[in-house]
């Protein structure tokens, strides 16, 4: 589990003998020393599954990750149970272990596993982060279930800063404040993030954050589907105090059995909302507490987003990328996770995200063999598009969706590799449901 000692040495499992859930330190002997001090100047730098459940007995240090990890177990691919790191009692409790540091995903991946206990509170990657600052991350477990508090990134954050992270699955929550990034946030500034999945629960969700209270949330959307909840909002739950929101935007379907269900913010003061949007259409919502409601073509269209800074921080929405809504250039689905490497071949795809269809399109300047595969998060092959010799030129394929059984896969991130002559490329694509 991750936030358990890393000393515990090595114990057997028989095939399908497996608990139900594990220490995943106990298949570990001696986990490999952080490399680094742990500092600003020099953080501890990770490369693998051992390194990074470190974290949880050096909260108050700093980390750069140098590779994607990996948190599943089974060998049969059956999701490993993980608790997070930290442990949130309740406000200012005696017990209470706060991750207090730093840390830089470097554009890299967090994937596999899942986090569950309805009966417990503050769950997510971070059950609590007081004082932290996370960027350039990307959080894709397979589930996260908790009481209160729940979100992908973390259960609970105060005094903290986020920034160009995504979080990409379901959270089910029993009691509120859940968010696909953040359960609750508190004086917290939330920058250039987004979440697609969806969040279930039963009193205050967000498809972002599920509870702000004070602090910033700027640049950032959802297109998670919110549901159930008596306070549900599209991007925010229940926005508190002088909480600000600005230049957001949300656009998946937002439902729930309460009075405050808004398409953006589900609860709060409209005048702290100001140059941010919702999906009248998507959401099925045409109340707010806060922001402007728009038809699907109006989202669209470029000349909604004034006071936006559509050079540096987002694209225009095109029709070909993020379902035709904006989206953030520091996080494109598109950008490889792997070293980019010289190539012969221009390989790009749209939509992406995409529901049905996947368009690839690939250039190459001469006669070629090539391999087109496509990946899940596992590293296991779905489906091969391509191999063998082609000619120089353009071309197109299209993947469906479906694996080699033709068996639709289950949404979440997949990689496209394109192999010519040696040289390889990877990219990231998104499939939704």
């Amino acid at each position: 589990m991750i936030g358990s000692p890393l000393t515990v040495k090595a114990r057997a499992y028989k095939p399908g003998l497996f608990p139900s859930s594990i220490n995943i330190s106990e298949i570990w002997t001696d986990p490999p020393s952080l490399v680094g001090s742990g500092t600003v100047s020099d953080p501890f730098r990770i490369f693998n599954r051992e390194q990074f459940c470190e974290i949880n007995a050096n909260l108050d240090s700093h980390f750069k990750l140098f590779a994607n990890i990996d948190l599943s177990y089974y060998q049969d691919h059956t999701l490993a149970v993980l608790l997070p790191f930290g442990k949130y009692s309740g406000p200012n409790a005696s017990d209470n272990r706060p991750f207090t540091g730093s840390l830089d995903g470097n554009g890299h991946v967090i994937y596999g596993g899942q986090i569950t206990g309805t009966d417990q509170d503050a769950k997510g990657l971070f059950a609590y982060c007081n004082g932290a600052e996370i960027t350039d991350l990307q959080v894709c477990l397979d589930s996260v279930q908790g009481n209160s508090h729940t979100g992908y990134l973390a259960g609970v954050m105060l005094d903290s800063e986020v920034s160009r992270c995504l979080a990409s699955g379901d959270v089910i929550s029993g009691n509120g404040n859940a968010g696909l990034l953040i359960g609750q946030a508190e004086n917290c500034i939330i920058d250039q993030c987004f979440s697609i999945g969806s969040v279930t629960g039963a009193n205050c969700n967000g498809g972002l954050i599920g509870k702000q209270i004070e602090g910033t949330v700027s640049d950032s959307y959802s297109l998670a589907a919110v549901t159930e909840a008596h306070i549900s909002g599209g991007l925010i739950g229940s926005l508190n105090g002088s909480g600000l929101v600005e230049r957001c935007y949300s656009a998946g379907l937002v439902s729930g059995e309460g009075t405050w269900i808004g398409g953006l913010v589900g609860n709060g003061n409209p005048e702290m909302v100001t140059d941010s949007f919702w999906d009248m259409q998507s959401s099925g919502q045409t109340q707010s507490a806060g922001g402007t409601a728009c038809n699907t073509l109006q989202m669209y269209t470029e000349g909604t987003y004034v006071n936006w800074d559509l050079q540096h921080i987002w694209f225009p929405p095109v029709s070909s990328y993020n379902l035709g809504y904006p989206r953030l250039r520091h996080n494109q689905i598109t950008v490889s996770v792997e070293e980019q490497v010289p190539s012969v071949q221009l390989l790009s795809f749209w939509p992406n995200p995409f529901r049905s269809d996947l368009h690839i399109r690939l250039d190459l300047s001469r006669p070629s063999r090539a391999e087109l595969s496509v990946f899940n998060v596992r590293g296991q092959i779905v489906k091969q598009l391509l191999s063998g010799p082609m000619d120089s030129g353009n071309h197109e394929l299209v993947w469906d969706g479906k694996d080699e059984r033709g068996i639709r896969a289950a949404s979440g991130i997949y990689f496209i590799r394109i192999k010519t002559n040696g040289i390889e490329q990877v990219h990231k694509c998104l499939l939704l449901k």
